[in-house]
């Protein structure tokens, strides 16, 4: 995936089932979010396309295994592909997700990059 020019860099490293189950609670709503990322961890705030539902969910820090953030900032994010992602994580695997120089996005869920 690529991700906008000035995001920042991070990684973040976290219990694969977790990360999982955040994104599908999201998904419940929408495909697509704008997810904010900071030194404090992962927030997401966004509305159904009908506008009728919002949610409001953070990943703080203490969730991650490691996070490592340059400085706050915001990028789009497919949640249907991250999750086809996480879906392959298997119990107890951790899932890394981090930004790279050619400034993409890479998961990787312990069987390779997607």
């Amino acid at each position: 995936m690529k991700v906008p020019k000035g995001l920042p860099e991070f990684t973040a490293i976290i219990d694969g089932n977790l990360s999982r189950g955040w994104v599908e609670a999201i998904l419940s709503i929408v495909n697509e979010c704008s997810v904010t990322v900071s030194k404090s961890g992962f927030s997401v705030k966004t509305t159904d396309p009908a506008h009728v539902c919002m949610i409001e969910t953070e990943l703080k820090k203490g969730a991650f295994a490691e996070l490592t953030v340059s400085q706050k900032g915001e990028f789009g994010l497919d949640l249907e592909k991250l999750g086809e992602t996480l879906r392959a994580v298997k119990k107890g695997q951790e899932a890394k997700l981090q930004t790279e120089s050619t400034s993409e996005l890479v998961g990787k869920n312990g069987q390779g990059k997607r």
